[in-house]
Formats: structure tokens, sequence, C-alpha cells
């Protein structure tokens, strides 16, 4: 797999001038103008502050480099659009000249007061405002499926109501636009050996910023000298409404403003950016989370209510409680578990400008000691592991610390209890224990349903919390070395010598984090396509996290799911010129599936398993649970061991009679026993069977050279069996 999104966006960081970023110019210009904008043409002009970035123009100045490519209105600077180009999207010039002024600043904050990377530590920029969504609880796979539903829950909510602050903002004065569109051209350019300024300007008139249509379009120009670059075009489209992505519009070169949004992704926590103009009511934010979390549960048959006579038979038998005196939270006769969920174990905050401040001590660019105001990314995710430390009660079934207004409840069967006699893993159960509120969500959901169900019109048994499941979310976790780091190219502008000697390596900004959160999106959405046989305008089933989440009511789907998981064994490298460099974009996963059981819908499978973070890498692996019962690691190896059973198959017809040859090679027979312990039966007699065995899968020969080519592959069947025996498992009855 290879990603362009445009040239790099920074060639000097953590203070050492030896280094890089790996985000390109657009997501820098796009993270600005959503995270720094006080109003309408501020966040206009950061869309295009660093506009001649890609010129890649340096030179030498006062002992050091200065890359030149601010827009200017001086008269026979080379650079001097920015009057024209202002005028054109509506607003008055002196904002992109004067961003990186102290004094006379037009615009309201300096890029350091957004993203900072001091001392190699990933900060947030004391002015950005985030808003953060906290589980209080272990990662465990039984939450996992409310996890990532209440996860797109609130990343749409977020993502709705920025859009609309966001166009309310652009309505307010002409041109008006909902997309942005940066094209990035590169070809060769006739230099001279010290670039005049008629030379430069020639490069410079390539450039534009106009408004089409629907579209601010920022077209930039790039002269380069190695043909790998020349000729080349990217172009990317921002989409700053609240549609969802799929990987058509990926495929397409869009990013959606939910990616844009997200700083930084885990199991535990999410973190979204929030625009300065955006005045945000927290509760009433959370207030909508729930009750959309609540409304797309029930597309996933996911029960969040339960009967106060059902919990009043999870207490144990010596202990009393009033139940008139408990504050529980209702919904019509019911208990709300969710809502207990959130208010005791789902939390949203907003972290406004200014606050979660550390104060340090560092040295300045002349050595010279000063103290400085940092807020840290490892502080914010670190948040939901802090508050789990406060609590006093622990679950049984997910491990977590918590607090709860819900009595405690126990593990041990008995007739209406938390579990009945159907609960499969009995490690889990006869002891004492207490359970967590997403975790009783877990044990409501029992693949019986309950009388009121069935008379409401459900039938059958609920798929929903049992058996086979499958959940792909992205994740900003991410594996990088610097040694792959490949200069594609020398800037023909780069007359100071800035890539003369090597940047030895990359540093990130919480640009960085998005960048990696969009690509593992993109991972995930080429997997979710092939599924879906190369459809890609179909969302994923929760668009707004980009994740794939199948319960057993999908279970064939989980089967080939499975199938396309070889992507994350790709190599994956981006582009950013003048580099190409590998990275691992990473993916939380979480799989089991039905192959032979029967009764699969019924087993508590998730509590067999957790969800791991796996990077894309051929090195990579990760666990898969088959039948509730074996686990199997799997590596690149196996896809390939598979793939290449099923070409030495591909001659047999019928999953039986694969699987019937495949145990009697493995059993040491002879081709003629083989064959006729495969293919027998009374439809086909055997003289027929063998015949078409031996020229679909060993070919014509003499009888000789036809049982050495069968000795060949029953060897090459042993060892593949030998290394995953599991296999023999996918050619089952």
């Amino acid at each position: 797999m290879e990603f362009d999104f445009g040239p790099i966006s920074r060639t000097e960081t953590g203070g050492r001038k030896d280094s890089f970023n790996l985000t390109s110019l657009l997501l820098h210009e796009v993270a600005m103008a959503l995270m720094a904008a006080e109003d309408r043409d501020e966040f206009v002009a950061w869309l295009w502050h660093d506009v001649f970035k890609p010129l890649f123009w340096f030179r030498s100045r006062n002992n050091g480099l200065s890359w030149i490519h601010i827009a200017n209105s001086r008269q026979g600077d080379p650079l001097a659009r920015e009057t024209e180009w202002s005028r054109a999207v509506g607003i008055s010039p002196g904002f992109v000249s004067s961003h990186h002024y102290n004094t006379n600043r037009r615009l309201t904050f300096k890029e350091r007061d957004i993203f900072s990377d001091q001392m190699d530590q990933v900060g947030l920029g004391r002015e950005a405002r985030f808003l953060q969504l906290a589980f209080v609880v272990e990662p465990a796979t039984n939450t996992a499926l409310l996890r990532a539903v209440i996860a797109d829950a609130f990343m749409e909510t977020v993502t709705k109501t920025v859009a609309e602050a966001i166009q309310q903002q652009l309505h307010t004065k002409q041109p008006i636009f909902g997309k942005v569109r940066y094209v990035f051209e590169f070809g060769h350019a006739q230099l001279s050996s010290q670039p005049t300024d008629a030379e430069i300007q020639a490069l410079a008139n390539r450039y534009d910023v106009q408004v089409h249509g629907d579209e601010l379009v920022v077209t930039h120009f790039t002269p380069v000298r190695s043909p790998d670059f020349d000729g080349r075009r990217v172009e990317m489209v921002i989409d700053l409404t609240a549609a969802p992505p799929t990987p058509e519009c990926s495929e397409a070169g869009v990013f959606s403003l939910v990616e844009l949004l997200t700083v930084y992704q885990d199991s535990r926590t999410i973190l979204m950016s929030i625009p300065q103009f955006l005045q945000v009511d927290v509760q009433q934010l959370q207030r909508k989370v729930q009750s959309k979390a609540a409304h797309n549960l029930r597309k996933f048959n996911v029960k969040v209510t339960a009967p106060e006579e059902k919990l009043k038979n999870q207490i144990r038998p010596e202990h009393y409680v009033d139940w008139s005196k408990l504050p529980l939270m209702r919904q019509g006769q019911n208990v709300d578990l969710l809502a207990h969920a959130f208010a005791e174990q789902i939390h949203v905050r907003l972290i406004d400008k200014g606050s979660l401040l550390r104060q340090v001590n560092i040295k300045d660019d002349k050595g010279q000691d000063r103290r400085m105001d940092v807020r840290l990314l490892t502080d914010v995710i670190n948040w939901p592991i802090e508050q789990l430390q406060t609590k006093s009660r622990h679950c049984r079934l997910c491990g977590s610390a918590f607090d709860s207004v819900l009595p405690a409840g126990e593990m041990a069967i008995r007739s209406g209890g938390a579990v009945s006699a159907d609960f499969t893993d009995t490690e889990h159960i006869s002891f004492t224990g207490d359970i967590c509120p997403m975790c009783r969500i877990y044990t409501m959901n029992s693949h019986q349903f309950t009388k009121m169900e069935h008379e409401q019109g459900s039938i059958g048994m609920r798929k929903s919390y049992r058996g086979a499941f499958a959940v792909l979310m992205p994740s900003s976790h991410f594996t990088y070395r610097d040694t792959p780091n490949i200069l594609k190219d020398h800037p023909p502008l780069d007359i100071g010598g800035r890539f003369s000697s090597t940047l030895q390596r990359a540093t990130f900004t919480s640009q960085e984090f998005v960048l990696f959160n969009a690509l593992s999106r993109r991972v995930i959405g080429k997997i979710w396509q092939q599924l879906n046989d190369g459809d890609g305008t179909l969302p994923l089933p929760l668009p707004y996290l980009g994740a794939i989440l199948l319960t057993h009511e999908k279970q064939q789907e989980i089967r080939r799911l499975f199938d396309h998981l070889d992507v994350l064994f790709s190599d994956a490298n981006l582009w950013v010129y003048p580099f190409k460099t590998v990275i691992q974009p990473a993916v939380e996963l979480a799989i089991e599936i039905r192959i032979n059981s029967q009764k699969h819908h019924t087993r508590h499978t998730y509590l067999k398993t957790n969800p791991i973070t796996v990077t894309v890498s051929p090195e990579s692996k990760f666990m898969l649970l088959v039948d509730n019962g074996l686990q199997l690691e799997v590596t690149r190896q196996f896809f390939a061991d598979r793939e290449r059973l099923n070409e030495l198959l591909s001659g047999i017809k019928g999953q039986k009679r694969r699987r019937n040859w495949l145990l009697s090679v493995l059993q040491g027979n002879d081709p003629a026993t083989a064959t006729a312990e495969a293919f027998y039966d009374d439809r086909l007699p055997l003289q027929q069977a063998e015949n078409v065995f031996w020229a679909a899968q060993v070919g014509h020969g003499s009888p000789a050279e036809q049982w050495r080519k069968y000795e060949e592959v029953q060897e090459e069947i042993k060892q593949i069996v030998s290394r995953y025996p599991l296999l023999i498992e996918f050619f089952a009855n």
C-alpha cells in the first residue's frame, strides 16, 4: 500500500534542526483552520497560510536557513500574490503575510499556540480546544461492542456540531464554499544555478487560490529534479460537512471532517479538536451521545434496560437492599443500564484553551534556562486510567475498578440471577464477585429472548452479544523507524542546502496522530471494500468511528472478513515530498469465527479473547478464536499457506471431499485410497472420480510421474498442516 497526501509541511522540529514532520501541508493548513480560527476570515486565511511551501525555496539567513513560503503584498517580491488571492476569497490582505509576526499579527494565534513538539514530547498547544470521551473501564472484549457504538455516537455528534458551526461561519460572507480542494503538481523547471527572482516568480504564477462553485481550490506547483516526481499530481478534497466517510471517498482523495477532528483514538479514549468559535454545552452534548448510542444499539439488537426484579435476583440472598432509596435511572418501568454506564463509566469533558498546563524547565536556543507551559498528550490520554485508581469496587467479568449506585451483584448461577444455566464460561462464575454497569448489559443480553420480547414480536434467538463477532477499529498507535527514510529528490530551490545533509529523524506533533489515524481508517476501508466485492460506496457499520463491527447475525460475513485480513500484513509506504518513508499504522482487532459449532450463538465467546493492536506490517500477528475453543496465532504465513492449500485443492469440488482427501493424505494413505475416500459416492463412480482427481490435481504423465507428484503434494500438505493444524478446520463439513 502506498499513500500520498502531498509535500511535507515542516523540516525543523524539536529544536535540533535535524528532523522533519510526516504530515503533509494540506493537513497542517486545515488543522490550523479548524483549531486556531476565531471567525470566518481567520478560518479562510489559515487554509492557505503556507501556500508557497511546496516551492521548497530555502536560503541562508542570519547564520541559519529560512524557508521562504509566505504570500505577501510587497511590490517586486516574487511571492507578491496575497492581495489578489485575499480578494478572491473575501478577506482583507494581511492575514497570511503576518501570521509569523509577534506584533501586528492579524490572526489571533500563532502556530506554536496550537501545535507543540517541545522536548520530543507530543504537545497539544496551550490554546487548542478539545472534547474528550473517556471509558473508565478496562478494554475487555465483552465491552468492546458497547464502547465502539458509543464512540461512533460521540464522533458523529461532535462532527455534526462542528460542521454546523463551520457552515454558520462560512455563510457570513461571500464567497461561500463547503469543500477545499488542494492540488499539488510536480514537474521539471528551467532554473539557473542561482535562480533569479524572475524565475521564481514564474513558478509562483503557477499557484492559485480561487473559489470555484462550492470549492475553495488551492493549486501548488513543486519544481523537481527526480523523474519519480516529474508529472506527478496529487489532489485531495477536504469535506467540511458532516458526511460520513466511505472507502470510495477515501480512494478519491477525500478527507472527511471526522478524520480531521480526530486527534487521538484508542480503546480507552477519543480526543477530538474543536474550533475556537464553537460554543459547547458538555452536558447537552453527552445527552445527545447517549441518545444516539441507544438508538444504534437497538440496530444491533442489544437491549440496555433491565426489569428491577431481574436486578434484585442478582443480589446475594443474605444482603438486604432498600430499593426504594436507590437513585436508579429508569426508562419506563425498567432500569436504564446505559444511563448508569454513562453516569458511572463514560465521561465527556471539554479541554478548553489554557487548561491542563504544566510548567517545565527547558533551555532556549541560546542555552538559557527558562520555564515553559506545556500540555502533553500523555497527560490527556491517561485521564481514564487515573480515574480507575479512585474506584473501590471491581468487576468479575472485565476486571475494571468502578463505583455505582447499583447494588453489588454476583456471578453465581441460579434461577433468575445475573447468569443462568446456559452460561458456558464456568471460569467466570461460581465465585463471589461484582458486575460493573457495562458488563451488566452484556449479561442481560442472553441469546434467549424474554417473554415480553416474544410478545413484542421477537422470534428465534438473539445473536447480537454471543457467538461469532468481529471488531476492527482505527487506532492512533503506530510503529515508525527512522532508518528507512529515503530522500527521493533534492528540491532545486534548496539554495541554502537544507537537504544537503540527511535529516536524521521524524518527530511527531498531534498532526501526525491525525495522519496515522486517517491511514488506519483507510486500511480498514480497504478491507471493507474487498468484503463488499469492491463496492466502496457502502458506509462502514460504524462510519464515524471508521470501524467494522459484525455480530453473530452476520457470521458468514465474519468468515469472509477473515479472508481479507491479509491486508494487515502488507508493506505500507508514505510519499511526502521530498521523502518516501516506511510506515506502520495500526488497527485494533478482535475476531472469533464459527466453523463447526452448531450452537455457537449461545456461547460466551466475548470472554475468551481480548482486543489487540495490530500494526500493518509483514511481521505482524494476531490471535484468532474459532468455535469458542481453539486459539490460533495468525501471521502472514498462515494466509500464504491457506492460499496454497486452496490451490492444491482447486480440482476438488465440495468442502466434504476436500476435507476427506486432506485427512486421508495426512494419514499417509496411498493416492488411490485417498482418492477413493474423497471422491467415491453413488453419483460418481470411482474410476471417473480417479480420472477427475488425477487430471486436476496431479496432472497427466506416466504412473511413476503421477505417483512422484502425489508424494510431493502429500509432503507439502503435511508441512503446511504441521505449521497450522487449525487450517484443516477451514475445510470442515
